[in-house]
């Protein structure tokens, strides 16, 4: 999910019709099919996403197209502030909510700050607009709904700090990673790989680090922080990232962090799902105890690890798991 949550400019002779309507409608999965009978925690556990057919292929552009995750401001780039009040949800002093007018599946919002110039996680400003969002999440589990986010490096075309919140794509016990079904549509899903968006490409493991969070968890304030504090450490050093949360009845909310290679990789490594700008390995699950102990050292630690070879990905996110597993309690 990048640049696929934007939309084309709309000319002043279009006609417009109040997307607002729409939510008198009961939220529709459309295309989904999943095995009953396998397990969350299976690799057997097979997911087929099919996307809306009412999904477009124009998007509104960025400038410049590619925004580092550090990168500046751009005000002629497409940003939030700019969608017309008809694809206004709800807003407050924090966050204002809009609906995406190209979306993935139907009833799929966009949650963006009110501060235009929050523009990642590093930004202290962010943890209201993140608390918000965890809440939202937490709100809508029962219904099935899930939290998404993109960084700016992970090459997407709105020029502003935002997540999604969608209906859940699945039924029955089973996982979806809608991050690879973004560039793959119609792909055979097992829970930890993903079908190449190549015509022969091979399946890969998908690496990320997945927290934990449980729906009668008081102490979503400091989870918010430390998780900030997590993605901060990833803006500051330019790697790309996406996050999701992923709901199955019976267990705890998960937030999914997916890191994104930002660098070239030679053609004959098959580590790498060309266009996916994927790096791989194995999930590792957080109890969310854990985050009352994260410190400002554990930050650091962090820091220098990435430090230590921003050429291989691979090896800096292995490094970053690592020191989060030594941490846990």
């Amino acid at each position: 999910m990048g640049s696929e949550d934007a939309a084309v400019e709309k000319g002043d002779d279009d006609e417009e019709d109040d997307p607002r309507e729409k939510l008198e409608d009961e939220p529709r999965l459309q295309g989904v099919g999943v095995d009953a009978d396998a397990d969350a925690d299976a690799v057997e556990a097979r997911i087929k996403v099919v996307f809306n057919p009412k999904r477009k292929t124009e998007k509104r552009k960025a400038s410049p197209d590619h925004v580092l995750v550090r990168g500046p401001w751009v005000e002629s780039a497409f940003n939030f502030f700019k969608v017309p009040d008809t694809e206004v949800v709800l807003q407050n002093e924090t966050v204002r909510v809009v609906f995406n007018v190209f979306p993935i599946c139907d009833h799929h919002f966009l949650v963006h700050s009110q501060r235009p110039l929050a523009q990642n996680f590093a930004d202290a400003d962010s943890l209201p607009f993140l608390i918000f969002s965890l809440q939202m999440a937490m709100e809508l589990r029962p219904d099935r709904w899930l939290l998404g986010f993109n960084s700016f490096g992970s090459f997407a075309s709105v020029n502003h700090l935002h997540t999604h919140i969608m209906p859940h794509p699945i039924q029955g016990n089973g996982l979806s990673v809608l991050e690879a079904a973004a560039v793959t549509p119609f792909a055979e899903y097992e829970w930890g790989t993903v079908l190449a968006p190549s015509r022969a490409g091979p399946k890969h493991t998908i690496e990320c680090i997945v927290f934990e969070l449980s729906e009668d968890d008081e102490q979503l304030e400091s989870f918010a922080e430390a998780l900030r504090l997590f993605l901060g450490a990833l803006a500051q050093e330019n790697i790309a990232h996406n996050f999701l949360s992923l709901d199955v009845p019976g267990r705890p909310l998960r937030i999914v962090i997916f890191p994104r290679a930002k660098v070239s990789f030679p053609k004959e490594d098959a580590r790498v799902v060309p266009g996916g700008f994927e790096i791989f390995g194995m999930p590792i699950v957080f109890d969310h105890d854990f985050f009352e102990s994260f410190s400002s050292q554990d930050y650091m630690d962090l820091r220098r690890g990435c430090e230590m070879d921003r050429t291989q990905l691979e090896d800096l996110l292995q490094l970053m798991l690592r020191v989060w597993a030594d941490a846990s309690p």
